[in-house]
């Protein structure tokens, strides 16, 4: 069995942390809770997504 080390729970617990904090903003906005965690969790998702492409570029930019 493989036990989570202390960096991944970290991250876990900031991914929770974000998307919770966007979709209380979300509430403040209006939407209901269901609407406001879904959209979170696609904000969030499409961060990542960005994050990890631009750290590539850069990694491949190096070794060019």
């Amino acid at each position: 069995m493989t036990y989570l080390n202390t960096q991944s729970l970290s991250g876990i617990f900031t991914l929770i942390t974000l998307i919770l904090a966007v979709a209380a903003v979300g509430r403040l906005l209006g939407l209901d809770m269901g609407e406001a965690l879904y959209l979170a969790t696609l904000l969030v998702a499409g961060l990542l997504r960005l994050a990890y492409y631009f750290a590539g570029r850069k990694r491949n930019q190096r070794k060019a």
